[in-house]
């Protein structure tokens, strides 16, 4: 006779390994879910990295090139100069469009969010804003330019030498060499983002646009070439008082002063990233992520408002004032 198994000894689960499992459960769902969100902030932070790498790479490069460009003009004749002493003999030496009464490089420190210049594109030497507090750097370089030193127009009828902005550089009066004036300095922008501008004296009051964007602050070092040629003794700031060791002395209104010392320029970006990296919603008050970063002055800030900074420098040479 075959035996009857009792339905008494079928065996479920019970509610204590119901609620191991369900616990087991939603550790691996949470360290799922932690470690994608994880992935997603790095993912954020590398991306907002890699665009103020780019971005600050592209700015430097162009500023320095309008640095080096500073103070440069072709060579336009040859001119008999006596040798000195006793002797009565001449040497040729070549002679310049532009000349050292003009400054290549002349700088202003100003208020952070507005201009440090009180019309950029004005036709002479831009003048500093008026400020107590500078927080900010513009500057501006005089150079002759050509159809190499900067891009024409892509018409072959006008190859005509244009200012940092892509506009055709007039002529004044009876001069027969173009001279272009680039001021670069950082404002908001159309959208409210911080930007690099570029203004020049194409049209005075319009010729001026951003560059680039999310470059929050510019600041902006001076070396001024002491006893000894080619060598710099000092970085200095623009600044607004002459009297100090800090600052370019500009003998006054009517002589650039230092600024014909000056032959090399330390320049620092400090870029944002174009889009919040850390928290994307709003947070209580005390609660929100913090970011740490150097300033241009090396000077430890706290941003609070989610976005990435960081501070890039670089230093050009004045290579007019650096020949061999």
């Amino acid at each position: 006779m075959k035996p009857v198994r009792s339905l008494n000894k079928a065996r479920g689960l019970t509610l204590i390994e119901i609620l191991v499992s369900l616990v087991i459960g939603l550790v691996v769902v949470g360290a799922v879910i932690v470690s994608y969100l994880g992935a997603g902030k790095a993912s954020r932070y590398q991306s907002a990295l890699s665009q103020m790498n780019q971005d600050a790479q592209i700015g430097l490069s162009m500023l320095s090139r309008e640095v080096q460009l500073a103070g440069y003009s072709a060579p336009s004749a040859l001119i008999s100069v006596p040798v000195g002493g006793t002797s009565t003999a001449t040497i040729s030496i070549a002679s310049y469009n532009l000349t050292t009464a003009t400054a290549a490089i002349k700088g202003c420190d100003g208020t952070k969010g507005t201009s440090t210049f009180v019309d950029p594109t004005t036709s002479g030497t831009p003048v500093c804003a008026a400020t107590s507090n500078p927080t900010t750097s513009g500057f501006g370089v005089v150079y002759e330019a050509d159809v190499l030193n900067t891009v024409p127009p892509a018409a072959p009828a006008a190859q005509v030498p244009t200012d940092c902005l892509g506009n055709t550089i007039n002529l004044v009066g009876t001069q027969t060499f173009y001279v272009a004036r680039n001021r670069y300095y950082v404002a908001p922008g159309p959208s409210g983002r911080p930007e690099l501008y570029c203004a020049s004296n194409k049209t005075a009051g319009t010729s001026k646009q951003p560059l680039l964007e999310n470059v929050e602050d510019m600041q902006i070092w001076y070396g001024i070439e002491g006893t000894t040629a080619r060598e710099v003794t000092r970085y200095a700031k623009a600044g607004k008082d002459a009297t100090t060791a800090s600052t370019v002395n500009a003998a006054d209104a009517a002589t650039p002063g230092e600024w014909n010392k000056v032959i090399s320029v330390r320049i620092c970006l400090l870029m944002r990233s174009a889009e919040t990296v850390f928290g994307e919603t709003a947070v209580a008050a005390g609660n929100e992520d913090t970011l740490t970063y150097l300033d241009c002055d090396s000077i430890t800030k706290v941003s609070t408002d989610r976005y990435l900074r960081r501070a890039y420098f670089t230093t050009a040479t004045i290579r007019s004032k650096m020949a061999f």
